[in-house]
């Protein structure tokens, strides 16, 4: 059984802009999924529909085999059970300090004080955000507010957790330590999907790709196939990862998933 499965589903906004046009796809449990597009593709809109945020307007929406039929217990399942990081942590700061901020989610879940305290450790542990704990957020840097935000949803811990342009106005120092959190999710079962303009990254950290454009799903599928296809990537106005630039430059057997798989292939 499919984690979530959309069939044909569309989404309208109030003043008539289509943001969604029959997207079908599945997305399976436990692992490392990545969308790519142009802004206003469709992939915020989408991500806001898995979460319960945005209700959809047409076709079926299956989360674990249950159909959504937008009843407040399904809801509030959806919420608890698939986390969404934007990409703006700001809007999803307003407590006075750093441990508050972590707080919100357990305590709202009910949660003795015990418990929640012990979530909001682990998760400024994870990200690294523990000698800030009383520091307001607003005086945190961008990359440490993006953290922030990802210890909110790690705090509720829910199976799924979506991220949509994590990497997005980061420096290289804090883009390296967002993608080593991804790499620990993803090694405790949670399905991580992101959302990205970076094909590079993509490429060497996803398991399963979704190329969109204009609402629509153009591709979906392994990395490897994905990106190997450049007139699929050159319709979604994207760019070849540059490992595989490279590698077909230099004429390599197998197709490097990386810059340190492309090392070793050329060391050898």
């Amino acid at each position: 059984m499919s984690l979530i499965e959309l069939k044909h589903i569309s989404f309208t906004y109030p003043d008539g802009t289509e943001a969604l046009r029959d997207v079908t796809l599945t997305i399976p449990g436990g692992g490392k999924i990545a969308f790519l597009g142009e802004n206003g593709s469709g992939k915020s809109t989408l991500f806001l529909i898995l979460n319960g945020i945005n209700r959809i307007t047409g076709g079926e929406y299956y989360f674990q085999g249950e159909k959504i039929r937008y009843k407040k217990e399904q809801i509030t399942r959806l919420i608890r059970s698939i986390g969404i990081v934007f990409q703006d942590p700001d809007i999803q700061i307003f407590a006075s300090s750093v441990f508050q901020e972590i707080s919100f989610g357990p305590k709202n879940m009910g949660l003795t004080d015990s418990e929640a305290g012990r979530r909001v450790e682990c998760a400024m542990e994870k990200t690294d955000l523990s000698l800030f704990r009383d520091r307001p957020p607003h005086f945190l840097s961008y990359g440490e507010k993006k953290r922030g935000a990802i210890a909110d949803i790690l705090a509720v811990d829910p199976p799924v957790i979506i991220l949509d342009e994590p990497m997005a106005w980061l420096d290289i120092p804090h883009k390296k330590k967002i993608r080593e959190i991804l790499e620990n999710l993803s090694k405790n079962s949670k399905t991580v999907i992101v959302s990205t303009h970076d094909p590079d990254f993509a490429f060497s950290w996803a398991d399963h790709v979704y190329i969109m454009k204009n609402g629509a799903v153009l591709g979906q599928g392994d990395p490897v196939e994905i990106f190997m296809d450049s007139g699929l990537l050159a319709g979604a106005g994207l760019e070849v990862p540059r490992v595989i630039e490279l590698a077909r430059k230099l004429k390599l057997k197998k197709i490097p998933r990386g810059w340190e798989e492309l090392l070793a292939e050329i060391g050898g």
